[in-house]
């Protein structure tokens, strides 16, 4: 596997970050793994690339995560 930086690019130790995993991808539960679109089912926030999941990945869960500061049903309003 490639690594970079001293940590390989599909394995994380507990409590090291996303950025040891490498660009677009995310670390959970001592694995590395692409972060997914909205739409896809998910377990964490940052397995998202929007960074919020609620059951799957979405737009937005409160109305701060938007530009126009107006979350409905996981989605910006806009």
């Amino acid at each position: 596997s490639q690594c970079t930086g001293g940590h390989c690019s599909t394995v994380c130790a507990s409590g090291l970050t996303d950025s040891h995993c490498g660009a677009g991808n995310y670390c959970y539960a001592g694995s590395c793994y692409g972060k997914v679109n909205n739409g896809v089912l998910c377990a964490v926030d940052n397995a998202c690339k929007s960074g919020h999941c609620f059951v799957t990945c979405v737009e937005c869960k409160q109305n701060s995560h938007c530009a126009s500061n107006l979350c409905v049903l996981n989605s910006c309003v806009k």
